[in-house]
Order: structure tokens, then sequence, then C-alpha cells
């Protein structure tokens, strides 16, 4: 009996609206933010690649979680926007060896994921 009413009880939780779960990913989220903003351009794209994708699934995580929450959704636009439009084309530019253009992208990912992030903590 026990088992049946936690297994109903269980099924009419929804676990994205438990803030201590949005608040636990928002804590890895800055984590994670913390340690890009730490890294630098001349290491090459492969860790700031890396944090930025793992930032932007916890964005995800929190979106799927709270579909309306109108910070998640402008997060999560913000992040996937720069995917296309600022980290592939820093990519390119790494490769290409155009230095001052990878230099640029680079740092305007950390800003943009920053300023992401700002929008998720205010």
């Amino acid at each position: 009996m026990d088992t049946t009413l936690n297994s109903i009880h269980m099924k009419n939780v929804r676990v994205g609206n438990h803030p201590f779960m949005d608040q636990s990913l928002i804590a890895k989220i800055n984590s994670a933010n913390v340690a890009l903003q730490q890294l630098q351009p001349i290491n090459g794209p492969t860790a700031l690649i890396v944090s930025y994708v793992q930032i932007k699934t916890f964005c995800l995580d929190l979106l799927q979680a709270n579909p309306d929450n109108p910070s998640f959704i402008q997060a999560f636009d913000m992040l996937n926007e720069a995917n296309w439009k600022i980290a592939s084309p820093m990519l390119d530019f790494y490769e290409s060896k155009r230095v001052k253009s990878y230099q640029e992208a680079f740092s305007q990912l950390k800003a943009t994921t920053q300023a992401a992030v700002t929008v998720l903590t205010q």
C-alpha cells in the first residue's frame, strides 16, 4: 500500500518547481562561470568550449524544469545564439590562425556567457 501511494505522489511532483533544484543548478552555473571567466585565449579554445557547453547544459536543465521562467528562457536563448554566432566562428578562427579574430571571439563568448549568467542570478 505504501508503495502505491508513493508512486501516485511521485507522479504528481514536478521536480522543476523545487526551488532547491533551481538553486543547485544556478550554483553549478555560477561555479562553472567563475572557471570560464579565468580562461585566457593563449591556452586555446578547448577549455572555454567545454565550460560554455556545461553552462548551456545546466541552463537547458533549468529551462526544461521551468519552461515558463522568463529569466531561464532569456539566458538559454543568449547562450544558444552565441553557439552559432560566436563559438563556432571562434573555432574556425583558431584553426585558420586568425589570431585577432579568435581573441575577439574568445572575449565575446566569455562576455555573453557572463551576461547570461547575470540574467539567471538577478
